[in-house]
């Protein structure tokens, strides 16, 4: 949300010393910076519901059928392993160790939430696993790309070496 705030005040500083065509050049390299920061920070995310859980790390995009998944840890991310003995970490979502003490440390502050604390969480998602991961164990894994961020991204990048053309001739 921060680095959004200061994207738009820097776009808006640019088209008050420059004019809009600067804006046009400049925006492109901004707005990439933007979207890094938004794929690494906020995009990455876990969803749980009755048929499985769906994760999300940076632009890979997991399904996990609950009978595919044979165990359930938590280590520095949450871990899924799969009846094939692969294993799926988590980059978003339920931390330990090292990264839990920080973010706790973080949250302790007067005036912040106390954080819940990881085995709490983790047992909410082994209950869900284990009262469902007795169904049809032919389910697929399914593996896609975030098709929207890798659309931005393309449409980001074309930009930028309109940009560098326009600007080298």
């Amino acid at each position: 949300m921060v680095a959004g705030a200061l994207a738009i005040l820097l776009l808006f500083d640019v088209v008050v010393r420059s004019g809009w065509v600067d804006l046009v050049l400049i925006a492109p390299w901004v707005l990439l910076a933007l979207w890094a920061t938004y794929v690494i920070f906020y995009a990455s995310y876990i969803e749980i519901d009755d048929e499985g859980a769906t994760v999300q790390n940076l632009l890979r995009r997991h399904r996990l059928p609950w009978p595919r998944v044979a165990a359930i840890d938590l280590r520095w991310q949450l871990e899924f392993v799969l009846d094939d003995a692969s294993r799926i970490t988590c980059f978003g979502g339920i931390v330990g160790g090292a990264a839990r003490a920080r973010q706790a440390r973080r949250r302790s502050a007067p005036g912040r939430a106390v954080d819940v604390p990881p085995s709490v969480e983790l047992d909410a998602v082994r209950d869900r696993w284990e009262t469902a991961r007795e169904g049809d164990a032919g389910a697929g894994i399914r593996h896609s790309w975030d098709a929207w961020a890798l659309i931005v991204l393309a449409v980001l990048v074309t930009w930028c070496v309109i940009a560098v053309l326009v600007t080298a001739v």
